[in-house]
C-alpha cells in the first residue's frame, strides 16, 4: 500500500509522457594538463525544462591531445561509451581504445575505464575519416575506418571492425571500396537513410569544385559493409554547403541535411527528409532552420527527449540547441543553452543515460515494470528486478529512481 501510494502522489506530479532520454553534451579538453593528456567532462541532461544546466558532474582524464575523439555504444548496453583512436606509436596503425560508461544508480551514466576495451583497425597516414556506426545493426556500434588508397588522388577503402559483448574489436568485420577522389567523391559520412537499423556509406559526388552536390549511398546488409551494385542518387545541396547527416524528424531514418552560410556568416541549415527506400521523400518539403554561424561547431543532438535530433552549435564553452518542431522542421531560435568548456576543447554528444527502470525489457517504463519492482519489494538478494542501486535490496531509493523514469521510453 506504501508503494501504491507514492505512485499515486507520484502520478499527480509527473508530467513526463513517453518521452525518450536525452543526449547529453561531453567536451574534450585536448590538452588538460599542460603535458598533452586530455580530459573528458559531462554534464547530464535533466529530465525538465531548461535540460541544460552546464553543471560538468563526471570525468575521466583518456587519451592525448593528438587523439581523435568519438562517442558510441560499443557494447549495445545502451550506455555511448568515450572513444579514442591515435596511431601507434612502432606499429602506424590506428589503435582505437573504448572506456567503457559505468551505471552509478539508476540508470545514469558516469566516464569511466575501470572496463575498457581496444582494436587496431586502418593505418594512420592513410586515414580520411573515423566513424562509430552500427553496420550490421546488433546494437552495438562498429568502429570504422575510411582510408585512400589506389590511384592517385585515391579511392575510398571502408573497413568495418564489428563490435562485441567486450567491446570495439576486429575479430571480425567488413569492408568495402566505395568512392574517393579518384572517382570525384568527397566528404565520407555515415547514415541509416531506410531505417533498417544499419548505418550506410555515403559520399559525395562533384565533377568540378563548383558543381552541385549529389548525395551517393552505398546501403549496409546484415554482413555489414558490402560492395552494393544498389546505389543511392540524390541531387542536393551546392558547392560550399557543409553537409551533416542525422534523424530530424524521429522517424528512425537518417536524413540529409546542408548548413550554407545565410548572409553575413550565419547558419541556414536545410534538411531533405529520408523515406523508407533510403531516397530523399520527392513527396516532402525541404526543413528549414537558422541558428549559429557557419564557423561554429555544428551539432545534433535530443535534448528534449521528443526522439528528433535538434540543431545546435559550440563556441567556445558555449552550447545552444535549437528544438525541432512536432512535424519535424529544425528550429530558427536558440531554446537553451548552457556554458561549460573553453575554447580549443572539442564538442561531443551521446546518450549516457539508460531506461534502468524497464526491467522488462520492452523499451517502456510502465505498470509492468513496477509490478516485477513490487514482486521484489524489500527482498534482499543479488541480481533482484528493481535494484536499480546495486545494492542488493530493493527498497524505497530504487523506488525513486524508478519513479523518476515513469513512462519514458527508449528509442
Amino acid at each position: 500500500m506504501k508503494i501504491a501510494g507514492l505512485l499515486i502522489m507520484f502520478f499527480a506530479v509527473c508530467t513526463a509522457c513517453y518521452a525518450f532520454p536525452m543526449d547529453s553534451t561531453v567536451v574534450c579538453e585536448p590538452n588538460a594538463d599542460g603535458a598533452g593528456n586530455s580530459l573528458w567532462i559531462m554534464s547530464h541532461t535533466q529530465l525538465e525544462a531548461p535540460y541544460l544546466d552546464g553543471t560538468p558532474d563526471s570525468y575521466l582524464p583518456w587519451g592525448k591531445s593528438t587523439d581523435e575523439f568519438l562517442v558510441g555504444d560499443v557494447q549495445g548496453d545502451g550506455f555511448d561509451d568515450v572513444v579514442f583512436v591515435h596511431e601507434g606509436e612502432s606499429s602506424g596503425w590506428c589503435e582505437w581504445a573504448a572506456a567503457h560508461t559505468a551505471d552509478s544508480n539508476g540508470g545514469v551514466g558516469v566516464l569511466s575505464s575501470t572496463k575498457f576495451s581496444g582494436a587496431n583497425c586502418g593505418e594512420w597516414y592513410n586515414k580520411a575519416a573515423l566513424f562509430l556506426k552500427d553496420v550490421n545493426g546488433d546494437g552495438r556500434k562498429d568502429i570504422v575506418y575510411v582510408g585512400l588508397f589506389g590511384t592517385f588522388p585515391g579511392t575510398f577503402g571502408w573497413f568495418a571492425g564489428h563490435s562485441d559483448a567486450n567491446g570495439v574489436s576486429f575479430a571480425t568485420g567488413s569492408f568495402a571500396a566505395f568512392g574517393g577522389p579518384y572517382y570525384h567523391c568527397f566528404f565520407p559520412l555515415m547514415g541509416d537513410f531506410n531505417g533498417d537499423k544499419r548505418a550506410d556509406m555515403c559520399v559525395i559526388y562533384q565533377l568540378q569544385p563548383t558543381d552541385d552536390y549529389l548525395w551517393i549511398v552505398g546501403p549496409s546488409n546484415a554482413g555489414g559493409l558490402w560492395q552494393s551494385a544498389n546505389y543511392i542518387y540524390s541531387p542536393f545541396g551546392i558547392a560550399g554547403d557543409i553537409p551533416l547527416v542525422g534523424d530530424i524528424d524521429g522517424d528512425g531514418r537518417d536524413d540529409r541535411i546542408v548548413i550554407r552560410d545565410g548572409g553575413n556568416g550565419n547558419a541556414s541549415w536545410i534538411v531533405a527528409y529520408s523515406d523508407p527506400n533510403g531516397q530523399i521523400d520527392s513527396t516532402r518539403p525541404y526543413g528549414y532552420g537558422a541558428v549559429g554561424l557557419v564557423t561554429d561547431e555544428l551539432l545534433l543532438a535530443d535534448i528534449n527527449g521528443d526522439g528528433k535530433k535538434d540543431i545546435g552549435i559550440f563556441r567556445d564553452g558555449y552550447w545552444a540547441f535549437g528544438f525541432t518542431s512536432e512535424t519535424g522542421a529544425p528550429a530558427i531560435t536558440f531554446d537553451v543553452q548552457q556554458v561549460y568548456g573553453q575554447a580549443g576543447d572539442i564538442p561531443l554528444v551521446g546518450q549516457f543515460d539508460i531506461l534502468a527502470a524497464d526491467l522488462n525489457n520492452d523499451k517502456c517504463v510502465t505498470f509492468k515494470d513496477f509490478a516485477l519492482l513490487a514482486g521484489s519489494w524489500l527482498q534482499t538478494g543479488t541480481g533482484l528486478p528493481g535494484d536499480l542501486d546495486f545494492n542488493n535490496t530493493v527498497d524505497f531509493t530504487d523506488l525513486r529512481y524508478f519513479v523518476n523514469q515513469w513512462l519514458l521510453c527508449s528509442h
